[in-house]
């Protein structure tokens, strides 16, 4: 099985089974509806580490074919780079589940603060507006601008679209749900909100994106000396810091000329 639909099903996988041991604990100590929008929350914390579990993964089964005597298992820069359509699925799963907890969050924050003061009937609606920019905003601000600097380490091409979707795909997700809450006209209000946070998070993402595409020959690299042997790695560092100086002299040869 590929990294990818192996990180896939293990995450899914963890997150049936916190969702179900969740549950049966609260189910006798709270309401139903309570029990399973809490066990949801939770179920969504092994979503959030797609991205990472992928890339664990794809370290692992290099080494361990590497070990088999299989060094073509060890995969070169331009198979280390991956489709844009496989990014926008992982980066869309672990934003939504972000910004599924960071918004139970602010809920939470926003009812406590509001029971706290004794105005809960009076001012809820504010402090759940003020909770969702003070938690839910950032969260995914700097969500948008993990996901992004992944897409640009990462993405063989098109990776600007693949932002852009990820993001676009979030947000709709989000007036979506948001719209088809049952309502009263402060729902209006957070539609508008996703709205507006939506440039935010665009703006943090294609950051992101950018300082990816700065980086990718060093996370290369840094995944070349992960899967190697740790006496191999010194061989690798110093036949870069070689190739290196030639690269340099050759460049200042050619200036000079």
């Amino acid at each position: 099985m590929k990294p990818f639909a192996l990180a896939l099903s293990i995450a899914f996988s963890l997150a049936i089974i916190v969702f179900a041991v969740l549950f049966g604990l609260l189910f006798f100590s709270g309401e139903l509806l309570e029990s399973v929008y809490l066990a949801a929350i939770a179920a969504g914390l092994p979503i959030l580490t797609l991205p990472g579990l992928v890339e664990i993964l794809e370290r692992k089964a290099a080494r361990r074919a590497l070990a088999a005597g299989e060094p073509t298992a060890i995969l070169e820069y331009g198979g280390f780079q991956l489709r844009w359509q496989e990014m926008v699925l992982y980066g869309l799963l672990a934003l939504l589940a972000l910004d599924w907890i960071s918004t139970f969050i602010a809920a939470l924050a926003a009812a406590t603060l509001s029971g706290s003061l004794d105005v809960m009937g009076e001012h809820l609606f504010e402090y759940s507006i003020f909770s969702a920019l003070a938690i839910n905003l950032p969260a995914l601000m700097v969500g948008g601008y993990f996901v992004g600097r992944w897409i640009g380490t990462r993405c063989a091409r098109s990776g600007i679209l693949a932002v852009l979707l990820t993001l676009i795909l979030v947000a709709a997700a989000s007036v979506g749900l948001t719209a088809l809450m049952p309502g009263e006209a402060s729902d209006l209000a957070f539609v508008r909100l996703n709205l507006i946070e939506f440039p935010f998070i665009l703006l943090c993402g294609l950051i992101g994106y950018w300082r990816g595409r700065k980086a990718r020959w060093s996370q290369y690299l840094a995944y070349l000396l992960a899967v190697v042997p740790p006496e191999k790695r010194d061989i690798i560092v110093e036949l870069a810091f070689a190739e290196t100086r030639k690269a340099v002299a050759a460049a200042g040869g050619s200036q000079s000329v």
